[in-house]
């Protein structure tokens, strides 16, 4: 194995909040010296750095690996309860496609959103709900598998593997061997999970759990953990993390420590090259709007405008039916059917459950087609409106639809729109 084939691939940021010590572009910057050609980012409970490692390891030619620390919950997520919930296990994820870096951000989300405490945590049924498109490594050895490992009981072994595996995939599940002698229990859960790895068939891969770039950079990370545990750099009683390197080792450092198990090492390009997500910045990303038989958003569109159009335009003339086409073809073109389905969709709503509705106000009033799907009251030939104030393939900017809402229930419109 080359040196430049080897990668990182478990390593937290500033962004692990009072954790770890680099910046994400220090991360880059680290694997560029080192001759390596890509490299993970997985903070702990948090994708906070993933936008900003992504864009510096594109600007430093390093191939970015999106992943997330997170923290599972023991029971389920909703479950709070003092001396039983306060246990999580870290698990490494590792986003492999776009559909697992979208799973990636729904898990950090509810784990923060629903899971909170103490630690935002995941459960087993948001691991089953958001699995695909996901590595999962097995993680530090407080992880659940390591400890089991630790305690050579062989059950639970088996249990999370076939847990895991049933949420990520067999080929998906990694056993994660670190290179931390010094951190007691780590090389006896090294040796367990070798051994487990034959027995079950699960594969290997090697991580340093960086949490710093180079053993120079040892102090100051053991000065971040007095102030997370608000203690004395003197008090030989704190907890610290100065009895192995965690940092950015480079590859010989790696080969010489799993010398006798070399599949863990080329195991981390297997996975690097496994991974290739594209972030698209610039544009905008609009939810598809879930259609009826799942058929093209514009053509329900179309549809939908249609059967408005011939309600409100019984005598329609061919102005009319010209300028629906006209800004239907603008519309399409500009790719925001789904935007003006899911307007379209929540006010309608709205007015289904008695809740008053503006008639319409600014640009959005020029549009026939807001005029036929009921999000605007005003016709716009009627009033000689032009569509081109609203939207134009010269405009760069999102439409901008005003709508007024009794100002005692805007609350339900809103609950409406987050969980459709």
């Amino acid at each position: 194995m080359k040196p430049e084939d080897f990668v990182h691939l478990h390593c937290h940021s500033t962004y692990s909040l009072l954790e770890a010590l680099p910046s994400p572009e220090e991360i880059v910057l680290r694997a560029k010296e080192l001759g390596q050609t890509a490299v993970a980012l997985q903070d702990k409970g948090s994708t906070y750095g993933l936008i900003e490692f992504y864009q510096y390891a594109l600007k430093h030619g390093i191939k970015p690996i999106l992943g997330l620390e997170t923290y599972v919950a023991v029971r389920s997520r909703h479950d709070k309860e003092s001396g039983i919930d306060t246990k999580r296990y870290p698990l490494v994820l590792i986003a492999e496609s776009q559909e697992g870096y979208e799973n990636l951000l729904q898990l950090a989300t509810k784990a923060a959103l629903e899971g909170m405490y103490y630690k935002p945590r995941v459960d087993d049924e948001l691991l089953k709900a958001h699995g695909k498109g996901l590595i999962a490594l097995t993680g530090p050895m407080s992880g659940a598998i390591p400890q089991a490992a630790l305690a050579e009981d062989e059950d639970r072994i088996r249990e999370f593997v076939t847990k895991y595996q049933g949420f990520f995939g067999k080929e998906n599940l990694y056993f994660e061997l670190m290179d931390l002698p010094n951190v007691t229990g780590q090389a006896e859960i090294n040796q367990q999970l070798i051994k487990w790895s034959k027995e079950l068939n699960v594969p290997l891969v090697a991580t340093n759990n960086a949490h710093y770039c180079r053993p120079s950079d040892a102090e100051a990370h053991d000065v971040l953990l007095c102030i997370q545990k608000n203690a004395h750099v003197d008090d030989p009683s704190r907890f610290s993390m100065r009895d192995s390197d965690f940092s950015m080792k480079p590859f010989e450092e790696m080969e010489a420590s799993f010398a006798h198990i070399p599949e863990a090492l080329e195991n981390t390009r297997v996975i690097a090259d496994r991974c290739n997500i594209e972030l698209q910045f610039g544009k905008y990303h609009i939810p598809r709007f879930p259609t009826p038989k799942e058929e093209p958003e514009h053509e329900y569109l179309t549809t939908l405008c249609k059967e408005g159009f011939d309600r409100l335009y019984p005598s329609a003339t061919e102005k009319d039916k010209e300028r629906l086409t006209y800004e239907l073809d603008i519309i399409e073109k500009m790719g925001f059917s789904g935007y003006f389905l899911i307007v379209a969709d929540f006010v309608n709503e709205a007015k289904r459950r008695g809740i008053t509705v503006g008639p319409g106000r600014g640009s959005a009033a020029g549009s026939m087609v807001s005029y036929c799907l009921g999000i605007t009251a005003l016709d716009p030939m009627e009033h000689g409106l032009l569509f081109e104030r609203f939207l134009n393939p010269a405009r760069i900017s999102m439409p901008d639809v005003d709508i007024d809402f009794a100002d005692n229930r805007r609350d339900e419109v809103l609950e409406y729109v987050r969980e459709r």
